[in-house]
């Protein structure tokens, strides 16, 4: 009979771990400390609640005991239910919001980008935001495509429109936005 599976100590590799910093990395903890429990065959309720709060960041394991869903007649989804909403507010459903979206592009504006890696890592936090906000009903594709080119600065987004002028004819600016994946490959070229 092989071993059972023991869940590691807080702190240590693999253990689950969230940062209140970064409150979005609270569902990646959820879901890694769900994996353990389920690999440790942890189903008793409360001690799925006190696995949780040992995980915890130190400072936010009293908050986390003080919920009234830690109580021992409450599931311990209600629990994560109770804890998500503290940290994202209604129970995580809204990650992020258009304002995050208007941010993220007005910054990659004003900063610029001095290489092609700045740009790739604007259009990749750009995407995550922007498709949550599609996915979720919040944002159109067009509204997408037209914040994302807002998000270049303007010296080179006058390049890279010259060059999708080019490379995309059919595309009826600026009445018709180009793609995010159109921009893309413009801008990739451009840099």
């Amino acid at each position: 009979m092989s071993q059972p599976y023991r869940l590691p100590a807080r702190g240590a590799a693999g253990a689950p771990h969230f940062d209140p910093v970064h409150p979005h990395s609270l569902l990646d903890f959820f879901e890694d400390l769900e994996y353990m429990l389920e690999e440790a065959a942890v189903v008793d309720e409360q001690k799925r609640k006190e696995h949780a709060i040992r995980y915890a960041p130190g400072e936010h394991k009293l908050l986390w005991r003080s919920f009234p869903s830690h109580a021992e007649d409450q599931s311990y989804d209600t629990f994560k239910k109770e804890v998500i909403k503290e940290y994202l507010g209604d129970d995580g459903k809204r990650l992020y919001s258009l304002g995050d979206l208007k941010i993220l592009v007005a910054d990659a504006a004003r900063a610029g980008f001095r290489s092609s890696s700045e740009f790739k890592a604007y259009s990749r936090n750009f995407r995550i935001v922007a498709d949550y906000l599609v996915k979720h009903g919040v944002l159109r594709d067009d509204e997408r495509d037209r914040l994302f080119l807002k998000g270049i600065p303007s010296a080179l987004s006058e390049r890279i429109l010259g060059r999708l002028r080019i490379k995309c004819p059919d595309v009826l600016a600026p009445r018709q936005p180009y793609t995010v994946a159109q921009v893309t490959e413009a801008t990739e070229f451009v840099l």
